[in-house]
């Protein structure tokens, strides 16, 4: 009897949880007000859920992160606006140019402007007349290129660039020319200025790339201004020239479209002067050449060796009267 009692009143009571269970399903969605409610194990997946969820995201970040490295830096500090870094660059002295370019993107904008570098011009040259009718007031401007030719302005006039620039003479080891191609040579008689009598100066133009010679046109048209830089195109930028002034003069072989593989300066047999070795050899792409197959230059003698950049006043540009 008791058995029976006690499975009447379970099944009563698991009839009575049904009951409830299809009572509360019955109740309409727009009724409801437990759908925030959630039971344990709901609770659990919906953690791990969130966990995996929070773990992909990471890696997401992570990987963004590693691309725009630019973007996270930004947010840590402070960005200025352009016409700040204008105002400032109306202070910056010639010599200090590149370190304010390199402070960041906005003082590089600064100075990539015409403005900033015709300041530069009108405070620091103050003798204008003086310079090659190139480099003068009322030709500067002309485009383009009007960076390198204030550069080359400023070691012509500006005081500390035309005392480094002398008090280094220009004189330097040819060997720094090694690998570079020569494009052109030519000679010409001068008057020395310490021997007081004519001597003949041989002059080889190096470029550093080249393969890629870019060469103007004829005719400038429109479409060709619009392609080049009217601010930092310098078609002398990878050149380089090297100078040996000679007592004698002396039949040379032509080396141009040669690369130059070896450099070497001695003592001439008389002990009086130097002698220049130098070798070339046709260009290869793997850069391997032997010994045997190089033309070799030989200026023997000569008393003065210079390698002259593109910026010094000694460099023999085509625009101006060499």
């Amino acid at each position: 009897m008791f058995k029976v009692k006690h499975t009447l009143c379970t099944s009563s009571s698991a009839a009575a949880i049904v009951s409830d269970a299809e009572l509360e399903n019955m109740i309409p969605w727009y009724d409801r007000t437990d759908f925030d409610s959630s039971s344990a194990e709901e609770g659990e997946l919906e953690s791990s859920a969130d966990k995996t969820m929070s773990r992909s995201k990471r890696s997401k970040n992570k990987k963004k992160n590693n691309v725009t490295g630019d973007d996270e830096s930004t947010e840590c500090g402070l960005i200025y606006p352009l016409d700040v870094w204008c105002l400032l660059a109306k202070y910056i002295r010639p010599e200090h140019v590149q370190k304010f370019a390199l402070i960041c993107k906005g003082a590089r904008q600064a100075v990539n402007m015409r403005t900033f570098w015709l300041r530069l011009y009108n405070r620091h040259i103050t003798q204008p007349k003086k310079l090659p009718e190139r480099l003068q007031p009322d030709t500067i401007e002309c485009r383009p290129g009007l960076r390198a030719r204030i550069i080359r302005a400023l070691f012509h006039g500006y005081e500390p660039f035309r005392s480094q620039i002398f008090s280094y003479s220009c004189l330097r080891d040819p060997s720094v020319l090694e690998t570079y191609m020569c494009i052109s040579m030519w000679y010409k008689q001068l008057m020395c200025n310490k021997q007081t009598k004519k001597v003949w100066v041989f002059y080889f133009k190096f470029s550093r790339k080249a393969a890629r010679i870019r060469r103007k046109p004829r005719y400038f048209s429109q479409k060709w201004f619009e392609q080049v830089d009217d601010l930092s195109d310098n078609p002398e930028e990878n050149h380089c020239i090297l100078q040996v002034n000679c007592t004698n003069f002396l039949p040379l072989y032509p080396v141009q479209g040669h690369v130059l593989t070896k450099a070497l300066v001695g003592i001439s047999h008389d002990m009086k002067h130097n002698s220049v070795k130098l070798t070339f050899h046709s260009p290869r792409s793997d850069g391997r050449y032997r010994k045997e197959d190089g033309t070799t230059v030989i200026l023997n003698p000569a008393y003065e060796v210079k390698v002259i950049n593109w910026w010094s006043p000694l460099y023999p540009h085509c625009e101006d009267a060499l």
